[in-house]
């Protein structure tokens, strides 16, 4: 239908906005703002398939330009494959349409016939409350972010609240202790008075009322210090059968914390007591399969999770030991509690000193054990993968980060996707693309143990780059982390993650060193 077609117009509109480069141009020494060049918004149609061919590609652009969606900078020109500089009309300051459409007339006839037609004014009123709807929308967020940097001071106060009652109590509960040893005492001073006065003018029974009426005074006021109660308000208790709990009001929650806890009800989980979603508070990632919902992803399914964010495009399959559909090919006969297959390509080019993968935090882990066990625990993760680093485990952000050129089991590097191993099945490690330094001599590729043992050099890794051409393939799994039961074995013990983690996920994650998220 016409509006159907309008509506997909719309929509592609929003995304070529999002796709081609926007900014400042010069052209004649005058300075044309936000806008972009109508043959690289012509590329742009073709690469990403929405057009066959440059025809084709201009025919959309003028059915955006027909419906007011965008516009030649000086109305001149319909949309062409040209060095033209267009705008969107979103990209607008109020008036600034009105002012270039009042200082000159469009020179082109059917130009000129488009911007008499209703739809046209109906299209630049539209883009006009769009433009104060994203106003709005950006002095609520920063009212958002003062209300939450005001939240964190009330916290921080709280936290000192607490503090100071923990350690009155604490006093009060010494002082009680030196009482009661006080009254042991004062019964052994009792005794010894009565034995010595026993044979003197002293009275021994009035001897005896005196010391009874301290021991009297003594437990009355240790009675006292009995009831002195204060509550523990701040304290936060974990619990497995709730997927969110209370946030800690030892400080406020961020924006990016809050937005964690719009899940969808438990009862609606795929895979319950687990949920597998994308976390759109980090980064802008777009799951691309149609069928699948980005907040409820399916675990140890076939059919792998094509997605993309603003640094990668690619694919991913996720699969975890213990639940109910759990593939006996990947964990039967194996250790593994946990495998993540990870497939595509970069869209910049990154060193592989400045790629991490790992568990990062955005609040306190709590009850933790003694540092001295938690610097253990740290050292087997590190021999584990020696370029894992610790970072603020007792802090309010701590993370667990290496390498992923290291830490990844295996890794397979491919010129495109048809000769990319199938990711549903086991695949060998082939790093020689890369040249010399990861493959032997007659140019076979090295073992995944020994690209291990040579990325994890700082300087080697500094050498070598992720580039934009190749297909990447990588391949995680582990055994101490078992998620259907959400423990952790350390080798030493096994621990219950939910009571740590704060209401925290445990996140499937890579990123660059300047906090660009890959996935």
């Amino acid at each position: 239908s016409m509006a159907g077609e309008e509506m997909e117009t719309v929509r592609l509109a929003e995304e070529m906005r999002r796709g081609v480069s926007i900014k400042d141009r010069m052209y004649h020494l005058q300075v044309y703002k936000s806008c972009f060049v109508g043959e690289q918004a012509v590329h742009w149609l073709v690469e990403q398939g929405h057009a066959a061919d440059a025809e084709e590609a201009v025919e959309i652009g003028n059915r955006m330009l027909l419906l007011g969606l965008l516009h030649h900078v000086c109305h001149e020109h319909l949309f062409q494959n040209a060095y033209l500089f267009y705008r969107f009309n979103l990209d607008e300051e109020d008036g600034q349409v009105a002012d270039a459409m009042n200082k000159k007339k469009p020179k082109h006839k059917t130009l000129a016939k488009i911007m008499q037609n209703p739809s046209w004014s109906l299209a630049k009123e539209v883009a006009r409350v769009q433009r104060s709807l994203n106003k709005v929308e950006k002095n609520t967020e920063n009212g958002m972010e003062s209300l939450a940097a005001a939240l964190q001071q009330v916290g921080e106060d709280h936290t000192r609240v607490v503090d100071n009652l923990n350690a009155l109590k604490q006093g009060l509960n010494g002082l009680n202790r030196s009482l009661i040893s006080a009254t042991s005492l004062l019964m052994m001073l009792t005794v010894i008075v009565i034995l010595a006065f026993h044979s003197s003018r002293v009275p021994a029974f009035m001897v005896l009322l005196l010391c009874l009426f301290h021991l009297l005074e003594v437990y009355r006021y240790g009675q006292k210090l009995q009831r002195i109660h204060i509550p523990d308000y701040f304290n936060v208790y974990q619990q497995n059968v709730r997927p969110i709990e209370p946030i800690p009001l030892t400080r406020a929650p961020s924006l990016q914390e809050t937005s964690l806890q719009h899940l969808p009800p438990l009862g609606e989980w795929r895979h319950r007591p687990l949920l597998l979603r994308v976390n759109k508070s980090l980064v802008n990632t777009e799951v691309l399969n149609k069928d699948m919902d980005r907040n409820n992803l399916p675990i140890n399914g076939n059919t792998p999770i094509e997605f993309e964010s603003p640094y990668f495009k690619g694919r991913i399959l996720v699969y975890i030991a213990g639940l109910e559909n759990s593939p006996d090919n990947i964990f039967a006969g194996r250790r593994r509690q946990l495998q993540t297959v990870v497939q595509g390509r970069f869209k910049k080019e990154v060193s592989f000193n400045d790629v991490f993968t790992g568990q990062e935090w955005f609040r306190p882990l709590l009850n933790l054990p003694s540092i001295w066990f938690v610097n253990l625990v740290v050292s087997i993760l590190s021999a584990v993968s020696p370029t894992m680093k610790a970072s603020g485990i007792t802090s309010g952000k701590p993370s667990l980060l290496a390498k992923l050129a290291s830490s990844s089991q295996v890794i397979c590097i491919s010129p495109n996707e048809e000769s990319a191993p199938d990711i549903t099945a086991p695949y060998d490690e082939d790093m020689s693309a890369v040249g010399n330094l990861l493959c032997q001599e007659d140019g076979t590729p090295i073992k995944a143990g020994t690209r291990k043992k040579l990325l994890s050099s700082t300087s080697t890794l500094r050498k070598l780059s992720f580039n934009t051409r190749d297909v990447y393939t990588f391949s995680f799994w582990q055994h101490a982390l078992d998620l259907s039961t959400m423990s952790l074995n350390t080798g030493i013990g096994n621990f219950e993650l939910a009571k740590y983690l704060n209401s925290q996920p445990v996140a499937i994650m890579a990123k660059t060193r300047q906090n660009e998220y890959l996935w």
